[in-house]
């Protein structure tokens, strides 16, 4: 055997051993849950990422409302802001069954209507605690026609999670919301 061929089985060998002592890694899992709403729509609607978001379901309470079906700024895809649920004096919910566990819950706002800041004002609160008080869809968006998300973290331990939207001037209004596994 020359040298250069025990080199090569004794590398051969040595790489054999290594993959036999490596653990594969999997991928992480996508979210196991993944509810996409587009509030106040009445159709589902496919995303310019792919995604479905389901015609509004869920809530309680509040009015479905197409109120402004033209171009919303500060997002690629404005369809999802273009249809709101709004509700005055009692407010309105969203109620989802989902596992126990942790959560993200995007909200998606554009003022379509009023075209001053303080014109609208509301409370949002995910499983029982304040998130946005007095939110001003206008003032935080910077103008009319404009998106504006927020983003909270949140545990479930009753197997449904609960937003509640409660107005202060006006009703509270949302566009679309995300929930999903975390």
């Amino acid at each position: 055997m020359t040298r250069q061929n025990a080199t090569n089985n004794y590398v051969d060998s040595q790489i054999a051993t290594i993959n036999s002592r490596l653990t594969a890694v999997e991928p992480a899992a996508a979210p196991t849950t993944d509810i996409r709403i587009n509030c106040g729509a009445s159709i589902d609607y496919v995303a310019a990422d792919g995604k479905t978001w389901l015609k509004d379901n869920y809530f309680t309470f509040g009015n479905a409302d197409a109120s402004y079906l033209g171009v919303i700024g500060a997002t690629y895809d404005f369809v999802l802001f273009n249809y709101s649920r709004s509700g005055g004096a009692g407010g309105f919910n969203y109620k989802f069954s989902v596992p126990n566990g942790n959560y993200k819950v995007e909200l998606g706002f554009s003022e379509n209507f009023h075209t001053s800041v303080n014109s609208r004002k509301f409370h949002v609160d995910i499983e029982g605690v304040r998130v946005l008080t007095d939110f001003d869809i206008r003032a935080q968006a910077g103008a009319r026609y404009s998106a504006i998300k927020r983003t909270f973290t949140t545990t479930v331990s009753d197997g449904e999670l609960n937003i509640q939207f409660t107005p202060t001037v006006d009703g509270a209004q949302i566009n679309n919301i995300r929930v999903y596994s975390i």
